[in-house]
């Protein structure tokens, strides 16, 4: 961008959560909310129209769910960078969202400095993890589209059958 503001994309379940972001953002002077929406199919139209710099994506979303959301816009736009912001337990699921093609997933539990932190990392081309979720070992072969590898949790994961 010519004024060196970058544009974010916030599908976010919660219109409370959303504001609560937007108004986080908008004390940056380098990071501006171009389109807030509440549902997946709505945010990859949205995401086609506004051509964002970055999507904050829920993993809650209605419709598809977030998860998919990540693969349909790998599939439409993929050099768009997504960063999950979700309340899921991070040591579950930062590894699926990585695999679907997101650059990174930070828990609702993290504070906005963090967030404003974690969205300027992706938009630098980095990889945003909490220490928690980056001290597995790195999984599978390198992205043909440059993304580094993703990361297990060293917490397996247990099943109850009952």
């Amino acid at each position: 961008d010519v004024t060196g503001v970058q544009t974010c994309a916030l599908p976010i379940y919660h219109p409370l959560m959303r504001d609560a972001i937007a108004q986080w953002l908008s004390h940056t002077t380098d990071l501006e909310v171009c389109g807030q929406v509440g549902t997946a199919p709505e945010a990859l139209d949205q995401a086609i129209k506004l051509r964002p710099d970055l999507v904050l994506a829920d993993l809650s979303l209605n419709g598809k769910g977030g998860l998919e959301l990540i693969k349909d816009l790998q599939t439409t736009l993929p050099q768009l960078p997504v960063l999950v912001y979700s309340m899921h337990d991070e040591s579950l699921f930062a590894a699926r969202v990585l695999r679907a093609g997101a650059r990174g997933y930070l828990s609702k539990s993290t504070g906005g400095e963090r967030l404003v932190q974690g969205i300027r990392e992706v938009l630098g081309g980095g990889l945003c993890l909490s220490p928690e979720s980056s001290t597995g070992a790195p999984v599978g072969p390198a992205s043909p589209t440059g993304a580094p590898p993703f990361f297990l949790p060293r917490q397996p994961i247990s099943f109850l059958f009952l």
